[in-house]
């Protein structure tokens, strides 16, 4: 489950899976989900032209994202290509001058939604929410 984690914004979603649908994790796309049929359904190291092939007409798709969420997508990909470290929200949006802290869950959802970030908290002083982005392309 420790592995799932870090793919998924939800760890449970791999078990509730239906017969016939997987995941696939690419650092260039995030997580997508499939449908597969054997012999496909079993583990192993996809490469970029066997990733593209098995997710057909997804890979073309470039989930959108709002400008606010696309601008904190870029600057969390640029911290965390620098650090090799998950980023704390609050630097990322204090940056950028996003103060509404409606706005901010807004953010989190869309990236979340598109699998393009995962965040979590840490068990520090307030639980920072911290942001770790699924693709490093950008940067």
């Amino acid at each position: 489950m420790d592995i799932v984690k870090e793919f998924l914004p939800d760890p449970k979603a791999i078990v509730q899976l239906p017969a016939g649908e997987a995941f696939i994790n690419n650092p260039e796309w995030g997580t997508v989900r499939i449908r597969v049929r054997p012999p496909l359904s079993k583990v192993w190291e996809f490469g970029f032209e066997e990733t593209k092939a098995l997710v057909g007409s997804m890979y073309q798709q470039q989930p959108h994202l709002s400008q606010e969420s696309q601008c904190v997508l870029d600057l969390a990909i640029k911290e965390h290509n620098q650090t090799g470290k998950p980023v704390k929200m609050s630097l990322l949006t204090a940056k950028l001058g996003i103060t509404s802290r409606r706005r901010i869950l807004q953010i989190v959802d869309e990236l979340e939604q598109t699998l393009l970030a995962r965040f979590q908290r840490l068990e520090e002083r307030g639980q920072p929410l911290v942001m770790i982005p699924c693709t490093t392309k950008r940067a």
